[in-house]
C-alpha cells in the first residue's frame, strides 16, 4: 500500500486512482475475505480510495 498511498491515505505523486482501486479491490479486500475476523468486511467500490483507506486503517487498528 505504501507504493500507492501515503500515511494519510493520499495518492502518491503520479499514482492513478483507478489502479489503486483495482489493487485494493482484488488484493486487499480478497485477503480480508479469507480472514475470519474480517470476512464480513463490506467494501464499497463506489467510495474513493481515501475513504476506503480511512476505513481500512480504522478496522485494522492494533493489529
Amino acid at each position: 500500500m505504501n507504493d500507492y498511498l501515503d500515511d494519510k491515505g493520499n495518492l502518491q505523486e503520479g499514482m492513478d486512482q483507478e489502479l489503486v482501486n483495482s489493487f485494493v479491490e482484488f488484493n486487499v479486500v480478497e485477503a480480508f475475505k479469507r480472514t475470519i475476523e474480517y470476512k464480513d468486511y463490506k467494501y464499497d467500490s463506489n467510495r474513493d480510495i481515501q475513504s476506503n483507506f480511512a476505513n481500512l486503517r480504522e478496522i485494522t487498528k492494533n493489529c
